[in-house]
């Protein structure tokens, strides 16, 4: 099943992809969608189908995912437009409904966000979400990886 997850962090897009079932996310860079945050487990989720529905399970991590306002312990079905909590990151799903508009296109080639390291303070990192402003105008939607 391909689906569109879109991430948010204090109210703002930081970066949206397509990607395929099943599908983890987590710090590890053999993550599918590899995001490099203080509060990710190297595996901490991982959204997958079952009988034609989309499902969310936490992979055991560290400090848990948040569904409708509650740690999941056990498996959830997903619908077009829930979200999903990791920290202060906010991941909403959408599915998609056929062939991407000239709009959708121009949108997905515009990366908008990376992580980066900023810097140390009592000698721990601490990662911070920065806007990127300079990047190339056209950029493939598969080749943007949120990456550690």
């Amino acid at each position: 099943m391909d689906i569109n997850i879109s991430i948010y962090a204090e109210g703002e897009l930081r970066g949206s992809k397509q990607i395929s079932t099943p599908c983890t996310i987590g710090r590890s860079k053999e993550a599918t969608l590899s995001i490099g945050h203080k509060v990710m487990s190297r595996k901490h989720c991982e959204l997958y189908e079952l009988a034609g529905k989309l499902f969310l399970r936490d992979c055991g991590s560290l400090n848990g995912t948040l569904w409708k306002g509650k740690y999941i312990e056990d498996p959830v079905a997903l619908a077009a437009g829930d979200e999903f909590v990791i920290g202060e990151l906010v991941f909403r799903i959408s599915l998609p409904t056929g062939p991407l508009t000239e709009a959708q296109k121009a949108i997905a080639e515009r990366p908008t966000a990376t992580f980066a390291t900023i810097g140390n303070t009592d000698d721990s990192s601490h990662l911070m979400l920065k806007t990127v402003m300079e990047m190339p105008k056209k950029i493939s939607p598969d080749s943007v990886r949120v990456v550690r």
